[in-house]
């Protein structure tokens, strides 16, 4: 009866008018959006929303479908009579996509686009955005309201109050590791391999596993016929992509000297690259997508000897994809996948200790997902088999001394083991409502999860209401410091649920969300909440005690909401966007619940571009960031040591003092040319940081003479000038 009077309040009477359908993506099934539906003969037309839908008049039949997205190739399908179900298009990639450096096209493309808990954040954001230091699509991810960073510096995305930890990443839909380079500062994969990034909060359909904040999915670029190439400096760093045909290849390469960046590694050098590779083509009859992507860091001291600190780490993801079956109400999806971080560091700080470090991590997953349309419901089905290798080798340094404390940094674990997992899900189509049920289960040999999904949408492409609730768990845990990014170097720990008493993470979600589209304005807005369990943290260096483990398990909750604004010109002149979120992450350890190291209460932020003359473009981002809690020092007590006085300080509640807020503006200017052989250029000036307040966490702090007691942030930065130089060859993309 709720269902019923729900959908006669927010849908119109369907009418046998008008065609339903969805248009996806064959490589990884994300929705296409604005690509282009028009009949034939009827000569109407419709564009698709931010989940792909669309709906179009018809006037008799039979008729001819066509669709059409800019970077997909066109496809065609005859409605001899009226469907029982909503229409599946899905479009494969395309062999030519236009050029976005060019901002005098006329076509406008959406920089972020969002309904309910699926988002779209275009690779053009690292392109037409202000830059810092280097072009970089995690940064991009800012676009998006409910996603934080921990401060100026890091590149870690925080979703919805939860640790960057939470949120699964994956390359083409193939589970990635830490794709991180400089201790976390940006991400670890070259910014013209991006065509877009899908970013989905929890709870998700029942297909998303293995993160309980969400899943942030890179998709790369694709080939393009004729052969096209571009080349991008930025700051020190290289970057260059071809595309022939079904092929295309990204790269990056960095060297920087650390003199003044990184105390520990003084006049040292840091150098690294990355790369990412893909390839489309019909394997038979088999469509078949294959990805490849490398890393490699190098951070090494100037004179290097056996006892000087140095670090290495890097990276492997790679995996293929075929299409078994592609029928309009069937399909079969086949997937193997391999994902690789290793990490090889000597000598570094680990708080107050100094550690070798020798981890590996790796998975190797087999997957099947099939789709089944019967009439008004959909149904999907999965099952995955993934074997983990897990080496957890922390030592401390011999030439160094520690206390009792640090000594619970050394560890040497292994595991291997089979994780399997299945899902099955059903959505049901009835007018403009869509109601989803599902769950997905999760195992090892020693633990198991069970996963309830379900989800409620009423509406239009206009005009839209979503419910989402499920539950989501993790069986193995990142555990790292919170407050790392301020230094080059870091340390990872893997824990395996059901192993030595870890505990399986788990987290139950609810959100609301609405949305409307008036004049060309696209607005939404949603409410969240999240309580979970099995929360695993290194204990705070204040209260750090003298014996036990280094390790915390506790309870997770957050709750908050958030409110965004879309709005540009059709021709592309200009582009705005501005998003308010509210929200209060907590955690407890055991004795109350405490506020998150990265807890931020108020978040808003506005973002734009605008054309200024022949090929000329202004972008702007401004941010306004309420301050995050730190542990103060309260008072202290003094103690005689042969006759002398010592004075020393005492730590507070954890977290229960504030730093001030921030606000920051960044700025860019680009200008486009030609040169020579038909090549498009683009040069421009970007100065990000242009702040005051807090950019950094604060810190407790304490002074002998005269002695007071205060907090600091933990770094601050100048403004940052950034130098960016784009070419492109032949088809532009």
């Amino acid at each position: 009866m709720l269902l019923a009077l729900c959908t006669a309040l927010w849908s119109p009477l369907h009418s046998d008018s008008t065609l339903q359908g969805v248009v996806s993506r064959r490589n990884g099934g994300a929705p296409i959006i604005g690509a282009l539906v028009r009949l034939l003969h009827a000569r109407t037309q419709a564009l698709t929303s931010p989940d792909g839908r669309f709906v179009i008049a018809i006037a008799t039949y039979p008729d001819t479908l066509v669709t059409a997205a800019i970077g997909f190739v066109p496809d065609t399908e005859v409605i001899a009579r009226r469907p029982d179900t909503p229409i599946a298009m899905v479009l494969a990639d395309a062999p030519l996509v236009i050029a976005d450096l060019v901002t005098t096209t006329g076509a406008a493309e959406q920089l972020v686009a969002g309904d309910a808990t699926t988002w779209q954040v275009s690779g053009k954001a690292t392109r037409v955005l202000p830059v810092a230091v280097e072009p970089d699509i995690n940064r991009s991810l800012a676009l998006v309201p409910g996603v934080s960073f921990s401060s100026l510096l890091s590149g870690r995305p925080m979703l919805r109050g939860l640790d960057a930890a939470d949120a699964g990443y994956a390359i083409d839909g193939y589970e990635a590791i830490n794709l991180y380079h400089a201790g976390r500062f940006f991400s670890a994969i070259p910014a013209p391999a991006i065509d877009h990034a899908d970013l989905r909060f929890q709870p998700a359909g029942a297909e998303l596993g293995g993160g309980t904040a969400g899943q942030i999915n890179l998709i790369g670029r694709s080939g393009t016929s004729p052969a096209s190439g571009d080349v991008q400096y930025g700051l020190a760093g290289f970057s260059g992509a071809a595309s022939v045909g079904p092929a295309f290849v990204a790269a990056r390469t960095v060297q920087a000297t650390l003199t003044g960046i990184a105390a520990q590694f003084a006049h040292g050098t840091y150098d690294f690259w990355d790369s990412y590779a893909n390839a489309h083509a019909d394997v038979g009859a088999v469509p078949t997508s294959a990805s490849l992507f490398l890393s490699s860091d190098r951070v090494l001291p100037a004179n290097s000897s056996a006892s000087d600190p140095s670090m290495r780490w890097s990276n492997v993801v790679t995996g293929v994809t075929s299409r078994f079956v592609r029928r309009p109400t069937l399909s079969l999806d086949g997937s193997v996948a391999f994902a690789q971080h290793d990490e090889s560091s000597h000598d570094i700080d680990a708080r107050s200790a100094r550690v070798d470090v020798e981890n590996h991590f790796a998975s190797l997953t087999a997957r099947l997902d099939a789709r089944i349309v019967a009439g008004p419901m959909t149904f999907r089905v999965g099952a995955s088999a993934l074997y983990r290798d897990v080496l957890n080798e922390i030592a401390i340094d011999s030439n160094t001394s520690a206390t009792s404390a640090d000594r619970r940094f050394a560890t040497n674990d292994t595991v291997q083991r089979l994780e399997p997992s299945a899902y099955v899900s059903a959505e049901w189509h009835r007018d403009h409502a869509v109601v989803s049920v599902g769950a997905r289960v999760d195992a090892t040999s020693a633990v198991a999860a069970v996963e309830p999904r379900l989800s409620l949408r009423l509406g239009d492409d206009d005009h839209w209401l979503s419910v989402s609730a499920g539950r989501s768990a993790r069986l193995y845990h990142l555990v790292t410091d919170d407050r790392s990014e301020p230094k080059l170097a870091y340390y990872d720990i893997w824990l395996a649920a059901g192993t030595n008493g870890v505990p399986v993470a788990t987290m139950d979600q609810l959100s609301l969300d609405v949305g409307t589209s008036i004049a060309g304005i696209h607005i939404r807005g949603g409410l969240f909440a999240s309580h979970g369990n099995g929360e695993i943290d290194l204990v705070p260096d204040l209260t750090l005690p003298d014996s036990g483990s280094i390790f915390r398990i506790g309870q997770v909750r957050v709750a908050g909401g958030d409110l965004s604004a879309i709005a540009g010109r059709a021709d592309g002149h200009w582009s705005l966007g501005a998003s308010y979120t509210y929200m209060i992450s907590q955690r407890n350890w055991g004795d109350g619940w405490v506020y998150w190291d990265n807890d931020r209460r108020h978040q808003a932020r506005i973002f734009g571009t605008l054309s200024g003359g022949p090929r000329i473009r202004f972008s702007a981002n401004l941010d306004l960031l309420s301050g995050v809690p730190y542990t103060p020092y309260v008072a202290w007590y003094s103690t005689a040591v042969t006759g002398t006085p010592l004075l020393h300080p005492i730590s507070g509640a954890e977290n229960s003092a504030r730093g001030t807020g921030w606000l920051r503006l960044d700025v860019g200017l680009m200008k486009g040319f030609n040169g020579p052989a038909h090549s498009r250029w683009e040069a421009g000036l970007s100065v990000s940081n242009i702040s005051v307040g807090d950019q950094a966490p604060r810190a407790a702090t304490y002074r002998l003479f005269p002695f007071t007691l205060g907090s600091d942030p933990l770094f601050k930065l100048p403004p940052i000038p950034s130098i960016v130089l784009r070419g492109q060859f032949g088809a532009p993309h």
